[in-house]
């Protein structure tokens, strides 16, 4: 029985170390995504509320990107009027940012040496 006990504390104590080493790899996304988002739009600000609200969290390994601000949602997705027309064109911000950074996540995580 007691070999089946250290077998499974080693098993935890590897689990901890794989999370701590993809948290730190989604930390370091967080950041670049966030940097993007905010230096590469085409949205004209006047205030920067929209920029200095984007931030980003790490709970567990989910990468979460979120904003202070209430409107970030119709700039990101844009609005349509009640007829359908756009009101407002999206301008994927965030989204183009996400995409440009997935391919360096997904290689920095396949590269974690476990």
């Amino acid at each position: 029985m007691g070999n089946l006990f250290d077998l499974a504390a080693k098993l935890r104590g590897m689990s901890k170390k794989v999370d701590s080493k993809i948290t730190g790899v989604l930390h370091e996304s967080g950041k670049r995504i966030i940097l993007d988002s905010k230096t590469n739009h085409d949205y004209n600000t006047r205030s920067g509320d929209l920029e200095n609200s984007q931030h980003y969290a790490v709970e567990g390994n989910v990468l979460e990107i979120f904003f202070g601000v209430y409107y970030a949602p119709y700039i990101e997705l844009g609005t349509k009027n009640k007829d359908g027309s756009q009101r407002i064109r999206p301008r994927l911000f965030v989204w183009n940012a996400l995409q440009r950074e997935l391919p360096v996540m997904l290689k920095n995580l396949k590269e974690l040496k476990i």
